[in-house]
């Protein structure tokens, strides 16, 4: 088992590494079109990544034979790959800041003119575009007098009574009024409508219902999928103690403990990205065992033994931020998280042999008189998955069971675990 000693930081560089580089190490040809500036389409194969943020540029060849083309956005008319449409436009871009610390004390709208992919959302005689661009914000246009407009908006701070607030800046509602006014029914659906896409999806879908207009493309909202599984495996788990005193402890050399693990998984699959990013979620039973017996011998008529045991059995509950990759039909991945135990049975007991002149003296009780029923982790894992079982492994690094800030104890736990989706 030496090989499992240096797997946290093995771990954690692999993480980075899959991070960093993953997401360029496989090219993913499915068919597609492009429009080019004299409007005629041409069908070929396109390098498709179900973008989150609009792409700036795509790779695109005629036949799986020949070398790729790359198209910026003033290269062609716009492109179609699987059930998404591009175009090609100069729009307007908001570029005030977007985290809610950064907001800016002024509403006014800061602007600037960019090349950009728009992706579709709606296309018919009202049409809806969405731009995710390059720091994360969502920005919406339309159609109108032969330009893409922006729907505007805008978060900022104002000061109120010394203390400040966030106001919002709704341009967009006003915008869409004018838009969608052949509807006799739109003014009440904006007047709590909210700056995303399901809400101006659901807006646009009731305007052609009530229009009785004809939809000519609808980009429905890709959600969160579930997956629901069982975990089965082992762990092995070390107990170690550091302190100025209880040599007893400290000195203690605890043997690995290897235990069955089981629990169940629900992950979240987050759309988009080729759903590479999962928030993966466990409930997990696990336990261990660990005893030592120390010595410290000086005659016969002066020594002491001690015999410690300890057993814990946790039911977990684990977070966790998982990347995967798809090599072929195999998903591998990796994943951070924390965990959270709680002792759902305790073993914690001492026995102490001392002779001291001749006088023995025995006695039984604690090993620790006050102890953490409640524990906190961090894990690192590796593992990949064929259609609905995966093979992992994973190192969790635990806050152990002291509940004495002079008494530091840690448990380190190495997984093998198999999984099944339902």
């Amino acid at each position: 088992m030496q090989f499992i000693k240096p797997l946290g930081r093995l771990l954690a560089s692999f993480l980075v590494i899959l991070l960093s580089h993953a997401a360029d190490a496989q090219e993913n040809m499915v068919p597609g079109q492009i429009i080019l500036l004299n409007q005629d389409t041409v069908a070929g194969f396109i390098d498709y990544r179900n973008w989150e943020k609009n792409p700036t540029a795509i790779s695109f060849q005629k036949s799986l034979d020949e070398a790729p083309h790359r198209y910026a956005s003033p290269d062609i008319r716009g492109f179609m790959v699987q059930d998404e449409h591009y175009v090609s436009a100069v729009v307007d871009r908001e570029i005030s800041p977007l985290k809610t610390s950064a907001l800016e004390y002024s509403p006014e709208i800061k602007l600037e003119k960019v090349a950009v992919f728009l992706q579709t959302l709606i296309q018919g005689s009202k049409s809806l575009y969405h731009l995710k661009d390059k720091n994360g914000k969502d920005q919406f246009y339309i159609w109108q007098n032969s330009t893409y407009q922006l729907l505007v908006y805008k978060r900022f701070f104002m000061k109120n009574k010394g203390s400040k607030t966030i106001v919002e800046s709704k341009k967009y509602i006003g915008q869409l009024k004018i838009y969608l006014n052949d509807c006799s029914s739109i003014e009440s659906k904006l007047r709590n409508i909210k700056y995303g896409k399901n809400s101006f999806e659901k807006l646009f879908l009731h305007y052609y219902e009530c229009t009785q207009s004809d939809l000519e493309f609808h980009k429905k909202t890709e959600r969160t999928s579930l997956e629901v599984g069982l975990i089965t495996g082992v762990s092995r788990t070390s107990l170690r103690f550091k302190s100025t005193g209880l040599s007893y402890l400290t000195e203690a050399d605890y043997a690995p403990s290897t235990n069955v693990a089981a629990g169940l998984f629900l992950d979240l699959i987050l759309p988009r990205n080729q759903k590479k990013w999962v928030v993966g979620n466990e409930i997990l039973f696990t336990s261990y065992q660990a005893t030592e017996h120390y010595s410290r011998f000086v005659d016969e008529r002066n020594y002491t033994y001690i015999d410690t045991e300890f057993g814990y059995s946790y039911l977990k509950m684990n977070n966790m931020a998982r990347y995967r990759y798809p090599i072929k039909q195999v998903l591998v991945y990796a994943h951070v998280g924390i965990s959270n135990g709680w002792a759902i049975r305790e073993t914690n007991y001492r026995k102490e042999e001392i002779m001291s002149l001749s006088i023995k003296r025995e006695k039984e009780g604690k090993a620790i008189a006050d102890t953490r029923k409640y524990e906190q982790g961090h894990l690192l894992g590796l593992g990949s998955q064929y259609k609905r079982w995966s093979v992992e492994i994973r190192y969790e690094r635990g806050n152990g069971i002291s509940a004495y800030s002079a008494l530091n104890s840690t448990t380190k736990r190495y997984y093998f675990l198999l999984k099944y989706r339902l």
